[in-house]
């Protein structure tokens, strides 16, 4: 009997290696040549990429017009991440120099090492060229990431079948994560592309061994160093790679090459370090940062002591230091010094709690590898969740009315009070004595709904403003319009904390403005709206300061800005958004991911798993020391995904060859 189970295993690994074999032509033979994949009936993979690249950019583009409204505050946090490259990127066009500044340099101003020059290059060449560089690097970086999806696909076809790398490249075009982070003004997402071109030389290398191909993966993965210093190690990480995957004469030189590769690339930053600042700085300053803000981050009860946000390292420096310049920035003055008078500070708490901080980095690597699920609490204000395409299209105009538009509904908020009104238990609301202004004091509860108005009627497919007056706030408070259904959310907004409203003179209404809160939504389907004000979920110490949060509101103006535009992308995007809301889950990723290793594993294919885990692997043992954001670890996904499409695609061969019942007789034979 167990002759017979080890007889039928090792047939079925030889199934499952032939189903996963990188030749298109079926049995695989250990000792034939294959033919190269990417020779493969070119027509039938150039069509795939078109494909998988109109997919990436598609929705892409569906993301970029859902986050218009957010693009168009200059606060918010898709344009904040751009600040200092934007800094960066005006000194290079005001002074004419690139990489080095302009003599006289203020050693203790390190804003220059902070980042990269490489993405700040992009900017400025992009404004030379464009004026407002904004909309043209973003759709930079939109073909870019659909690019990126193309990648994923060539990589898998060096080492897959053909259908299995088409379902890994449309996995990555589909992703939520990396369609939404490729909208953000920052290198992040950019920065993959020269790590998936250097990867698929490796791949084609590890098949046909050619020393330019080594050379040229460290050329690639230099790059991506000028975009985003988290890859500096990568290129030694890979080398170690470089070792099992060539012969033994050629493993030393190849590894050697692909070093000395990247290190030439990195080098000319490295210099301007140097000879700029005196100190030998690879590439850029901010581990020392990054070390302490993510002790802290699971530091819960506060023992070591080391500040948690960036405001924080600020007041924590000044005190420490008496040095109230400190407070100019992170990095002025004296910004090399600090910063490594931080990683000091971090370093010691690492060699004192060894075993603790070995579980902080196990956990920010489980971090890493999060998709979109709600059952886990996040340990900071950072996360791994990215939204899914809106089922409709957003607000599409623009964010300021014209001063002759009429407003749709008007009244005071004390109107807004009818027999369908909710107010939540506990909570209190008052009118004053003209009926002008409509007080609200919520209730002790972290989050939830205090006030919720009676239905306001809107058009169907139209795009609409709320102005709403606001006298007074204290505490945390959010307000939102929903539709009748409460789970439809169409737009949200703090309320920023107001002492007092000043009234506006008769002949100036600007201070009327400057006390407005403003709501833009799309309305969809909905036929009604309501206005709803509830508590803002806070930490613990921010609501003991005052457990009732109060707001007085006016006037609220519902403005018609007209029919919402592009309303016929509402098909694809239910298309779209129903495979990102029931697929990217962290629950059903984990499993595909982990039976797509499983049955590499068990199929003998070492070469393949070396290639595809060995940059997921750097990420996750390297940054996981660190304080880490989700869009720096994206590179891990894409070659992720590949392994997903292991798992569906043997799901596919399964069902196909069952119903044949070939699958039964290919076991057998």
């Amino acid at each position: 009997m167990i002759a017979s189970l080890r007889e039928h295993l090792s047939s079925t690994r030889v199934w499952l290696g032939n189903q996963l074999a990188d030749s298109p032509d079926r049995p695989q033979q250990s000792n034939s040549s294959s033919r190269e994949p990417g020779r493969f009936r070119p027509r039938k993979l150039a069509i795939i990429c078109a494909i998988i690249f109109f997919a990436a950019s598609t929705i892409r583009l569906l993301y970029w017009q859902d986050t218009s409204a957010e693009i168009a505050r200059a606060n918010s946090t898709i344009q904040a991440l751009a600040h200092p490259y934007r800094d960066e990127a005006r000194r290079m066009l005001d002074t004419g120099r690139i990489l080095f500044p302009q003599a006289p340099v203020d050693l203790g101003d390190a804003r220059v090492i902070v980042h990269p020059p490489g993405y700040s290059i992009m900017m400025a060449a992009a404004a030379a060229l464009f004026g407002d560089p904004d909309g043209p690097l973003r759709l930079t970086q939109i073909i870019f990431a659909a690019a990126q999806a193309i990648m994923v696909f060539l990589i898998a076809i060096e080492l897959l079948p053909v259908s299995l790398a088409t379902i890994a490249g449309l996995l990555a075009a589909f992703s939520p994560h990396l369609a939404y982070y490729s909208i953000f003004l920052s290198p992040d997402s950019v920065a993959v592309l020269p790590i998936l071109v250097a990867v698929y030389l490796i791949a084609r290398a590890s098949r046909q061994p050619r020393m330019m191909k080594l050379v040229g993966a460290g050329v690639f993965l230099g790059l991506s160093c000028w975009l985003r210093s988290n890859s500096l190690l990568l290129s030694i990480f890979l080398s170690v790679a470089v070792l099992f995957l060539f012969p033994r004469d050629k493993r030393l030189p190849y590894a050697l090459a692909l070093v000395g590769a990247a290190l030439l690339i990195i080098a000319p930053i490295t210099i301007r370090n140097w000879v700029v600042y005196g100190h030998v700085i690879p590439i850029s300053i901010g581990s020392g940062l990054n070390l302490v803000e993510g002790i802290a981050e699971y530091d819960k009860e506060g023992k070591f002591g080391l500040p948690l946000l960036d405001p924080d390292v600020q007041a924590s420096e000044i005190k420490s230091y008496g040095r109230p310049d400190y407070a100019r920035s992170l990095f002025v003055p004296d910004g090399i010094q600090r910063d490594r008078d931080r990683f000091a500070a971090g370093s010691a708490v690492v060699r004192s709690n060894p075993g603790w901080f070995v579980g902080v980095m196990l956990r920010r690597s489980l971090f890493m590898l999060r998709y979109n699920d709600f059952w886990i609490e996040n340990p900071s204000f950072n996360t791994p969740i990215a939204p899914a395409v809106s089922a409709t299209p957003t607000f599409g105009h623009a964010l300021v009315p014209s001063d002759d538009l009429s407003p749709a509904w008007s009244h005071s908020m004390a109107d807004a009070i009818t027999d369908n009104t909710f107010v939540a238990p506990a909570a209190n609301i008052s009118v004053d004595d003209l009926g002008q202004w409509l007080e609200i004091i919520g209730n002790s509860s972290e989050s939830g709904d205090q006030f919720v108005s009676g239905p306001i009627a809107v058009e169907k497919g139209a795009d609409y403003i709320f102005a709403i007056q606001v006298k007074q706030a204290r505490g945390a408070l959010s307000i939102k319009v929903r539709t009748a259904d409460p789970r439809i959310i169409l737009a949200s907004s703090r309320i920023r904390e107001r002492k007092q409203w000043k009234a506006p003179d008769a002949e100036d209404d600007s201070a009327n403005s400057r006390d407005r809160t403003y709501l833009q939504f799309a309305s969809s389907d909905a036929t009604e709206v309501r206005l709803v004000i509830s508590n803002a979920r806070v930490t613990a110490a921010e609501r003991a300061e005052d457990d009732r949060s109060v707001v007085r509101l006016g006037r609220a103006d519902l403005l018609r800005m007209g029919p919402t535009p592009y309303h016929w992308t509402r098909y694809p995007r239910s298309f779209i958004r129903g495979i990102q809301k029931n697929l990217y889950k962290t629950e059903w990723m984990w499993l595909l991911i982990v039976s797509g290793i499983g049955l590499l594993v068990l199929a003998g294919r070492a070469r393949v798993l070396i290639i595809l885990l060995s940059v997921p692997a750097y990420y996750l043992i390297v940054h996981s020391a660190l304080h880490t954001e989700y869009r720096y670890i994206l590179a891990i996904h894409y070659f992720l995904f590949i392994c997903a499409a292991v798992t569906l695609h043997f799901i596919w061969t399964l069902i196909k060859h069952s119903f044949g019942g070939r699958f039964v007789k290919e076991v057998r034979v």
